[in-house]
């Protein structure tokens, strides 16, 4: 089983859309995927609660319990497990750093947010496990190209010396109007720029993650759920 926490030192920067849309896409492509919400909000177990259709198993676990709902992920079998996280925070994003294959650090593409991003970003760099960098919330490009001060504050990101994922997440009404109904933008809109990014999101993801290359692809028939969602925050 492969680990795939999303963190950010500030709040609002996504990572809860990001968690539960590659939980999605993974789940829709035959992964059993575990979705672990730390969030005291419990945003994505919330989510969770509103599909109507067949998607990633979401518990709602205290952050003391992360080690806990690795293990019974494991024991379950499921192939990947995506930890959603606690923003403002550096210990309990650390603490589910440390448990991942894959640490996704989340940040708008702010002057600001990239500032609030340092700290958190140079205690990951220090660790010995891989990393990425996510913008999230990005402008539209014009004519192909990044807005002039996007790109002179994507020059900023390379003194935190994390790796930038080649993908953006671009700022889109789609992605709200899905969460609130329980579905992620690719269920809503199937042939968009949305669904696009999402998936190129998660082929670079994968890629980082080697799942394929594990054999850990398909060995869950996709809508099939290994326990019920429930909140398990008393674990």
């Amino acid at each position: 089983m492969k680990t795939i926490s999303f963190i950010s030192q500030k709040g609002g920067t996504g990572k809860t859309t990001l968690s539960v849309h590659m939980a999605t896409i993974a789940h829709s492509l035959g992964y059993k995927v575990f979705l672990v919400d730390l969030d005291p909000q419990k945003s994505s177990f919330d989510w969770s609660r509103c599909r109507t259709t067949p998607g990633p198993v979401t518990r709602s676990f205290k952050p003391g319990a992360l080690f806990h709902a690795q293990s019974e992920a494991r024991k379950l079998g499921f192939d990947v497990m995506i930890v959603d996280t606690p923003a403002a925070s550096i210990e309990l994003s650390l603490d589910a750093a440390r448990v991942s294959d894959l640490i996704v650090l989340v940040s708008r593409p702010t002057i600001i947010d990239f500032r609030a991003l340092k700290e958190l970003a140079g205690l990951v760099r220090a660790m010995p496990i891989s990393s990425a960098l996510v913008l999230n919330q990005a402008p539209p490009q014009r004519l192909g190209r990044e807005m002039n001060m996007v790109s002179e504050n994507i020059n900023l990101l390379f003194d935190l010396g994390i790796h930038l994922a080649p993908v953006a997440i671009r700022t889109r009404q789609v992605y709200q109007g899905a969460f609130g109904t329980g579905q992620s933008a690719p269920e809503i809109q199937k042939n968009s720029p949305a669904a696009s990014e999402i998936a190129r999101l998660w082929t670079y993801l994968e890629s980082r993650l080697s799942l394929n290359q594990q054999g850990e692809r398909g060995m869950a028939r996709p809508g099939r759920s290994a326990m019920p969602a429930k909140d398990a925050s008393a674990a």
